[in-house]
């Protein structure tokens, strides 16, 4: 989760990219007591599976198939 804090007064404009994976409907915006918030709900992206090569040495040290 993200927070940024910027404090202007009187009229502004505020554009930023939206994070990938972003659920563009679910957006929501308020704005109470001089604050803004917006939430950006964000789909998990799977983490991609990792192949590791294990090498196998014998007692001396020695690399073996």
């Amino acid at each position: 989760e993200g927070t940024r804090s910027e404090f202007h007064y009187g009229s502004f404009y505020r554009s930023m990219p939206l994070p990938a994976g972003a659920k563009e409907d679910d957006i929501a915006a308020s704005y109470t007591d001089g604050i803004l918030t917006v939430t950006m709900p964000v789909t998990e992206s799977p983490t991609p599976e990792k192949h590791i090569e294990i090498t196998k040495t014998d007692p001396s040290g020695d690399k073996t198939d």
